[in-house]
């Protein structure tokens, strides 16, 4: 019979000359991450490089005929596995299960086994992303003996036993159940489901079996996520066994998404696998504590970005009802070298947890474009895993994250009233103010959700969303309110808060919203980007500037009157000496308004 045993004491070397001279390491305990803290500080500065964990390992009583498996759940992210020195094995790839036959190398009682682990710059995704690279032994190692007669360990960490519930009549619940075993040295596999029992026999290293369900019992997301088990078990007593679900789904680009034949819309998160002083190096405790907030805020989906996630974690998923995006790593920039590594990722992604009904589409890539040109290497990466993914998983549908999208002539019209408000806005604004209406730029928001709103209508009509017109709506009052609070900080004359708060509004508000959305290509954003910092800068020097110069004149102005007033305290004119003094202090257009002021007869209305 097999039977496992858990490796979770370990020696920790950050150097391996450490290692090499016999030196003490770290004493830790799996899981395990070298960047639990600096990973974490934001300086972007981790560790990243080839670090080693070592331990004795004893030679297990292995029966005749059977074989001694290393089984790691995750190693981030290059990993090498020695016995005695002796190289028996490399695996790239951070967050998918792989096992490694070591019988061969257990020569003696007792054998050193060091693991090498490096999360380094290199070919293996992710290379390029917003989350941190951890290193380490994050997630279990075990030991696992099986007899001659046993269930495959040896095809890309996959658990042996592959499941596909088809539902036939939704209506009746009718559901066929087609199980999979994939075996060494047998000739017959004794399958197990709801009750129901066949034997088949074992042809190429594999046996299958088809069950019929009549009245189902749906796994129906948060409602109902009832699992069902399938049990497969060899003549020798080896046995293995996998959960699933039953259901049907459908995706359209209109309706939206449909569970069993009905509406059942998604709202959901993103969840990465870390914690705060953990790093990636999680245990059950954590995932279930993420997964009770995830239910708590009311979401029925999951994304689980952007790589493998814990085996735990589809479990609680599978169990709880969440609909699951699952994809690989491959993220931000596209590496040339790298499509190797995207296909093996891909693979142990679908083969690993292929079984889960709560996942519904195999992620691709996500956000690729952002670092890369798309050119024909990148494009035929994606046809590959494609076709990879149809041919592991013909039932579940491939998707991907695109980071940019083209202007559409939905948005066309209202980002050129945008640009045209941006130039008649200080003008009209300025005017309105003074017949005392708030703000040209509320009427202007309002005309730009109209047109976003008519055009959307007329493109596709029956189908609003009104996404745009809420989110233009708030940038209407958030641009408002730039307006008034900017305008009020910057001076004390009611022209100069006017000029300034919608200088500063329109620069920082209404272009960057634009990008926000992301609705232009890479060369129109990085250039409206560029134009929107360039505007900021000239128009706050423009106000500090002009800020200081009429600082300057008010002084002088409040001087010449300051004088003057106190000439006709003493009763007594100003010389044309004084007067004339003053005015030269002042610019010619105050000193011109201050003498046609003083040549106007009395009982006229001078301003």
């Amino acid at each position: 019979m097999s039977f496992v045993i858990s490796l979770d004491k370990w020696s920790f070397f950050k150097d391996v000359n450490d290692l090499k001279r016999g030196r003490k390491g770290e004493e830790v305990i799996l899981p395990h991450t070298w960047n639990a803290m600096d990973g974490q500080d934001g300086g972007n500065d981790y560790h990243r490089g080839t670090c080693w964990y070592a331990r004795g390992l004893k030679r297990p009583d292995i029966p005749a005929g059977g074989r001694a498996y290393l089984e790691f759940d995750g190693a981030a992210h290059t990993c090498e596995v020695f016995l005695d020195m002796e190289k028996a094995a490399r695996h790239e790839g951070g967050y998918s299960t792989f096992r490694v036959d070591i019988t061969d190398y257990l020569k003696q009682d007792e054998t050193l086994l060091t693991v090498s682990v490096d999360n380094s710059s290199n070919h293996v995704y992710p290379q390029s992303a917003d989350f941190t690279f951890y290193g380490g032994l994050y997630r279990g190692v075990k030991l696992v003996v099986v007899p001659e007669a046993r269930f495959d360990l040896d095809c890309c960490g996959a658990p042996g036993i592959k499941v596909t519930p088809i539902v036939t009549d939704l209506e009746r619940k009718t559901v066929e159940v087609t199980v999979e075993a994939w075996v060494k040295n047998a000739n017959q596999v004794t399958f197990t489901v709801d009750g129901q029992e066949q034997t088949a026999p074992v042809e190429g290293g594999r046996a299958q079996a088809v069950f019929a369900l009549e009245h189902a019992r749906l796994w129906d997301g948060l409602d109902d996520p009832h699992l069902y088990t399938a049990a497969a078990r060899l003549d020798n007593g080896e046995a293995g066994s996998a959960r699933f679900g039953c259901r049907t789904f459908e995706m359209d680009p209109q309706r939206g998404f449909f569970l069993n034949g009905r509406s059942y819309p998604l709202r959901g998160v993103s969840r990465h696998q870390d914690r705060e002083g953990l790093g990636n190096a999680l245990t059950l405790k954590e995932h279930q504590e993420d997964m009770g907030l995830i239910l708590e805020m009311g979401a029925n989906t999951v994304r689980l970005a952007h790589y493998q996630h814990a085996q735990e974690f589809y479990d609680l998923c599978d169990e709880k009802g969440l609909v699951v995006w699952a994809e690989i790593p491959y993220i931000t920039m596209h590496m040339r070298d790298g499509r190797a590594n995207t296909l093996s990722q891909m693979e142990e992604l679908v083969v690993q947890c292929y079984n889960h009904p709560s996942i519904v589409c195999w992620g691709l890539s996500n956000e690729i474009t952002a670092a890369s040109a798309v050119d024909e290497d990148l494009l035929e990466n994606h046809r590959l895993l494609n076709e990879l993914c149809h041919k592991l998983d013909p039932t579940r549908p491939t998707t991907m994250a695109n980071v940019f999208m083209r202007v559409g002539p939905t948005m066309l019209v209202p980002l050129l009233l945008a640009w045209f408000i941006q130039y008649t806005a200080p003008k009209v604004n300025a005017v309105l103010l003074r017949w005392g209406i708030l703000s040209y730029y509320i009427w202007a928001m309002m005309l730009i959700i109209l047109m976003a709103g008519t055009f959307d209508e007329l493109l596709k009509p029956g189908e609003k969303d009104y996404r745009l017109e809420i989110f233009l709506a708030l940038t209407g009052v958030a641009v408002c309110t730039a307006n008034f609070i900017l305008g009020k900080g910057i001076g004390s004359r009611f022209h100069r808060r006017i000029a300034a708060g919608q200088g500063l509004a329109q620069k920082n508000i209404i272009l960057p919203m634009w990008l926000t959305f992301q609705y232009l290509d890479p060369i129109a954003s990085v250039c409206l980007a560029s134009y929107s910092v360039f505007q900021n800068i000239v128009n706050a020097t423009q106000i500090f500037l002009k800020g200081r110069r009429d600082d300057r004149i008010l002084d002088r102005l409040h001087a010449f009157h300051e004088k003057r007033r106190q000439a006709r305290a003493d009763s007594r004119l100003m010389t044309a000496e004084e007067r004339s003094a003053l005015l030269s202090a002042l610019p010619k257009r105050v000193k011109r308004t201050i003498e046609a002021r003083d040549k106007t007869p009395l009982g006229t209305k001078r301003f």
